[in-house]
């Protein structure tokens, strides 16, 4: 079985809301865990503070509790949880709503009234997208059960839609005759608190970044600083740029299943493909990050024997308080 962790970035002031979802198999998780409980502990050491979660924005800016840390610094670790997040070879779905594209389609009635905030828009499609991509797993192993944040949103209207999906949403995964709605989502969505589940703070992370790329890339916004744009684009930073690709996803698509969803202000690329899809890789000046193109599967999941999980752990503890000690 999955799990999906959500969480969103933008859905305030900014111009687009990104909604990302990281999906990790519920045998492999606990390692991932881990490893982001010691970067919490080496980070708590150099603000000073302890810190119970990582708010990516308050670190990107340098906020407190990160007024302690220097640009170069919060710089490097955003290098090295790239690194790792990709290392650990997690699918994770993500879908970005051009907010103005957003109003003027609901308010010419293109948009179906389930649809009414531009979160719930964009967390209903990764949904779609997980069931579409999960569903041709054999016996119980696409089942999937989603974590969402529980921060500033009405549940009730996502619940409803995945436990009593609409008809309009079945020509997104071609649904047959015979199958049931969303067969492979497990139940009805959870809300959980993200101090208290660290991967719903890793899909914060990766939602941010998501964000960045998007608003710069389609000159929705200007960037924070002059090296800001050439390193996004140019995926050889230290940005989540250089794992996604260049591909641009908040204009208007003309594919016909996803306008008869409504849903055609909304791009989406899913990570969590069949096995037989190729990974893209690329090298970067630190360290290996891999590209994930449109609908990429970011690797085929490997039996790795118990010792070499424990080396893995050891590795990634090391390398953190390696950090932290270049850092003093």
């Amino acid at each position: 079985m999955k799990v999906c962790y959500f969480d969103e970035s933008g859905t305030g002031e900014e111009p687009v809301a990104v909604v990302t979802g990281v999906v990790v198999d519920a045998q492999r998780m606990h390692v991932t865990k881990e490893h982001w409980s010691e970067l919490l502990d080496v980070l708590s050491g150099l603000c000073g503070r302890k810190l119970d979660e990582l708010h990516t924005k308050d670190f990107y800016a340098g906020n407190s509790p990160f007024k302690k840390m220097d640009g170069p610094t919060r710089a490097k670790y955003i290098s090295e949880i790239i690194s790792w997040f990709c290392e650990r070879k997690h699918d994770f779905v993500y879908s970005a709503v051009h907010k103005a594209e957003y109003e003027k389609s609901r308010a010419a009635g293109k948009l179906h009234a389930e649809l009414s905030t531009p979160w719930i828009a964009g967390a209903f499609h990764c949904v779609l997208a997980l069931q579409r991509a999960h569903q041709c797993e054999k016996k119980t192993r696409g089942h999937t059960l989603l974590i969402f944040d529980n921060k500033g949103h009405d549940e009730g209207p996502l619940t409803n839609l995945v436990v009593n999906p609409p008809q309009w949403s079945n020509t997104y995964y071609g649904r047959g005759n015979r199958d049931a709605a969303l067969s492979h989502m497990v139940d009805a969505p959870y809300f959980a608190d993200s101090k208290q589940v660290p991967m719903i703070q890793v899909a914060d992370f990766l939602a941010y970044f998501l964000r960045r790329y998007v608003e710069i890339a389609e000159n929705l916004v200007p960037p924070k600083y002059e090296e800001e744009e050439p390193r996004i684009r140019s995926g050889s930073g230290r940005y989540p740029s250089g794992a996604l690709g260049s591909t641009t996803f908040t204009r208007q698509r003309d594919d016909a299943k996803l306008q008869r969803c409504s849903m055609h202000t909304v791009r989406s690329h899913c990570a969590a493909l069949r096995a037989n899809q190729t990974l893209h890789r690329t090298a970067a000046r630190r360290g290996r990050i891999v590209r994930v193109m449109t609908c990429a599967r970011a690797g085929a999941e490997l039996r790795i024997c118990l010792a070499a999980e424990i080396n893995r752990y050891a590795a990634q503890t090391r390398r953190w308080v390696c950090m932290k000690q270049s850092s003093i």
